[in-house]
């Protein structure tokens, strides 16, 4: 049986202890379909750490990163790489301090690789 929802809020993962998860979802095996990471310790860091990840992994469906710390910086630096990525419909990332017009941007990204369907069911919050 695999896992396919990955619930970590609330643990104090910062950005080096984020690399780990961050290379399961880049293997071609991943099946995580959710994955919950409010409430810690990411940075602008490990956000973009994880949107790495999401270049390549084609299951991942929706993406919690609530109160990280991510901030314009990291917004910034998940905005190319969440283009390329045509399976995320849902990311959170409320209380971030992130600016309107990098959420804006993000907005745009994730809709970017989705398909018309896909792009109908899209569940941004920032």
């Amino acid at each position: 049986r695999r896992v396919r929802e990955v619930n970590i809020e609330a643990n104090c993962i910062t950005a080096m202890g984020i690399n780990a998860l961050a290379g399961v979802l880049a293997m071609d095996d991943c099946v995580v379909e959710i994955l919950r990471l409010d409430d810690n310790e990411l940075g602008a860091a490990g956000a973009v750490t994880i949107a790495r990840a999401l270049v390549t992994n084609t299951t991942l469906r929706n993406l919690s990163l609530n109160s990280n710390g991510v901030g314009d910086e990291g917004g910034k630096g998940m905005v190319p790489l969440l283009k390329t990525n045509r399976r995320v419909i849902s990311l959170a990332l409320a209380l971030n301090n992130i600016s309107m017009a990098i959420s804006d941007d993000l907005e745009d990204a994730l809709l970017t690789g989705l398909s018309p369907a896909d792009q109908t069911r899209v569940d941004f919050s920032c």
